[in-house]
């Protein structure tokens, strides 16, 4: 018995050693394998954020591009996205514009960028790989053409209503309106929306009408019977409530300045009564006052800087013109203040003065007719933080007036009757009076403003 207890005790004594033993030769593989995991995750980690901040500079620099400023510019921005704004200053960065790889080598209006960011890992040595390790993204954005605009586009989420029909008046629209209101309301089945908020989106009067080929409404309706389809051999309800908000789709859209065509002639304020006949040149004035007489303007921008623009006469033609409807402190050699106003809101800062538009008067009004320029197709474009009102009225034979209507943060106030080849893009549009008002783009020129985005 002693002699069998005597081989077990040695029997475990071996057994513990090779434990032992096999454990010292595992160790430092588990180690090394857990350090492996380690690494690979920081490794992860900063490929992340290098893309990330790729990503962002070529669309930054893309932004550049599409904003009109030099090549030099777009490439310093892009720079600063990835060691600045994304804090990988040891990162190398190399910005190529144009792109020179990929589909998109040689291809004008994009960005490419690479980034390369140093990497120290803490394990991965112990397999012979050096600690040193560098991570490399890369990212394309370019200018791309944006995919059609709404006919009308009322901007501003929290307007109550954002589309308002009132009195026995009648909306007609071939084409798509768009709300971004989130106010609430029924939606297209009748039933409550349920988005807790007040009010509604979009409201058309007992005795009023609204007709579009399709509604893209983010809140809801007080009426979804009053919502009906352009088409009029068309059964189904074109209405659609709770969609997401569409994005201003001419966000990016330059302020006019020299470089883009504006003219810095400077101009007296103008104010035209009587039976004057007055022709006006393009350029820069404190105000156009028209109350009577025989006004044409030639073709052209003209900058509207801190006052009003009034047309209360039906003697008035202004065919392939744009007016820019900006502060009183407006620089049109640099397009400051206004280049800021990209994503702000109001109010706008500093003291300047701003005015608005009155039209009561069946004019004979196109926008701009140039193809080469940004503005082609817009007729009144309002800086986005002028916040006056822009009010239309008058009776407006068809053919009679076309163009872009653009006051990102403004209200369009539209009373009377008429047709118009527009296209409209406000804050809140608001329809008044018993007349119907017929907004038909048609083949009209209206602006198709490009868009930034990833393409790689």
């Amino acid at each position: 018995m002693k002699t069998l207890t005597k081989r077990i005790r040695h029997a475990d004594r071996r057994d513990q050693g090779a434990i032992l033993v096999l454990a010292a030769i595992l160790l430092p593989i588990l180690l090394g394998c857990a350090g492996l995991v380690i690494d690979v995750g920081v490794l992860m980690v900063a490929a992340r954020q290098s893309q990330n901040a790729a990503d962002a500079a070529a669309m930054a620099g893309a932004v550049d591009l599409l904003l009109g400023r030099a090549t030099s510019t777009a490439r310093a921005t892009a720079q600063n996205y990835v060691q600045t704004h994304h804090e990988l200053g040891a990162s190398q960065v190399t910005v190529n514009i144009p792109p020179t790889t990929g589909p998109y080598a040689g291809t004008n209006g994009y960005v490419e960028v690479f980034v390369r960011t140093p990497t120290r890992t803490s394990f991965i040595q112990v397999l012979g790989v050096n600690r040193d390790q560098f991570v490399r993204r890369a990212a394309i954005a370019g200018v791309r053409p944006r995919p059609a605009i709404p006919a009308l586009l009322a901007l501003d989420p929290a307007a109550r209503p954002g589309l308002a029909v009132g009195g026995n008046g009648s909306l007609v629209v071939n084409g798509n309106i768009t709300v971004n209101s989130n106010g609430g309301g029924l939606d297209q089945n009748g039933n409550p929306i349920g988005n807790g908020n007040s009010g509604t989106a979009a409201s058309v009067s007992n005795n009023g009408t609204v007709k579009a080929t399709d509604f893209r409404i983010v809140g809801g309706v007080n009426n979804p019977g009053n919502f009906e389809p352009y088409d009029p051999a068309v059964t189904n309800s074109p209405l659609r409530t709770g969609q997401l908000p569409l994005e201003d789709p001419l966000e990016y859209l330059p302020p006019p300045t020299i470089a883009n065509g504006a003219n810095p002639t400077l101009h007296p304020a103008i104010s035209v009564t009587g039976n004057s006949t007055v022709t006006l040149t393009p350029g820069i004035y404190p105000s156009i006052r028209i109350q009577s007489g025989t006004v044409v303007f030639e073709p052209g921008i003209y900058i509207i800087r801190g006052g009003d623009l009034v047309v209360t006469e039906d003697r008035v033609t202004a065919d392939g013109v744009m007016f820019y409807i900006t502060g009183s402190d407006y620089d049109v050699a640099t397009g400051l203040p206004d280049t800021g106003d990209i994503n702000a809101v109001p109010p706008a800062s500093g003291g300047a003065s701003f005015g608005g538009v009155t039209i009561n008067a069946a004019l004979q009004f196109h926008g701009l007719d140039d193809p080469s320029s940004p503005f082609h197709g817009m007729l009144f474009y309002q800086r986005r933080l002028n916040t006056n009102s822009f009010s239309l009225a008058g009776n407006s034979a068809a053919g009679n007036l076309s163009g872009t209507f653009y006051s990102k943060w403004a209200s369009l106030n539209i009373s009377g009757q008429g047709t118009y080849g527009s296209q409209i893009i406000a804050a809140e549009v608001k329809l008044t009076g018993n007349g119907t008002v017929t907004i038909d783009p048609g083949n009209d020129p209206v602006v198709q403003a490009d868009m930034v985005s990833l393409v790689q």
